[in-house]
């Protein structure tokens, strides 16, 4: 220990003042022998930091989700793809009036089956496999609809004006297809990957891992046991 460290341990320094380095350095010079009482202060100290320091440490990896998020997108798709087989095989057995509106809303199937099992559970299939939640940002509680919806706005808008745009101007097989009808569709494809890349970047670049669409929403992802 330096000249102004021993003045400090002669004068009872505040040890509550110091970080945990200077108390770990603290500890080590200090005499047992010569102050009992300030080697255990210190010691106390020490044992209450690093509890601290590990319950941080947990708190925070609780927040890294990137890679499960990814792996329960993976999920989820085959999910799907399951489910859209199960109902092709039924649409043969159906009016084809009611097959064709369950087909005009299965181009939505991802929105509805994102939004509502968030809602009523915080986690859609591939989350519960991957042991992660969306939880609300403030107390970590139940998500509202609201919310559920909330996250899934921006490309529901998006896949729904590209619905819009194809019924009303693209399904007469016999129009010619312009190259104003290409360049609209393209900006739309093109602002699907920029909110992509966006959601990706705002994960990445903050520590509890939230996307875009959970600052919309106010919502978070953690780790469940």
């Amino acid at each position: 220990m330096n000249d102004e460290e021993i003045t400090r341990m002669s004068n009872t320094p505040e040890f509550e003042d110091y970080t945990y380095a200077e108390l770990l350095d603290a500890y080590n010079g200090i005499d047992a022998a010569q102050f009992p009482e300030r080697k255990a202060r210190v010691a106390e100290l020490l044992q209450e930091r690093s509890g601290a320091e590990a319950a941080v440490t947990a708190n925070s990896d609780r927040y890294q989700t990137f890679g499960l998020r990814f792996l329960a997108s993976i999920v989820d798709f085959l999910a799907l793809v399951a489910l859209a087989t199960v109902l092709g095989t039924l649409f043969g057995l159906l009016p084809a009036w009611f097959v064709e509106g369950v087909e005009t809303l299965f181009q939505f199937d991802v929105f509805f089956y994102s939004i509502l099992l968030h809602w009523l559970y915080g986690k859609t299939f591939g989350k519960m496999v991957m042991n992660v939640k969306v939880v609300n940002y403030k107390d970590e509680g139940d998500i509202t609809f609201l919310q559920a919806f909330l996250r899934d706005s921006v490309p529901l808008v998006l896949g729904l004006l590209g619905w819009l745009y194809g019924w009303l101007y693209l399904s007469d097989a016999e129009m010619e297809v312009s190259s104003t009808d290409l360049v609209l569709l393209f900006a739309l494809s093109a602002l699907g990957l920029f909110w992509f890349l966006l959601e990706m970047i705002t994960m990445l670049f903050n520590e509890k891992r939230r996307a875009l669409h959970d600052f919309i929403a106010g919502t978070v992802v953690i780790r469940v046991k």
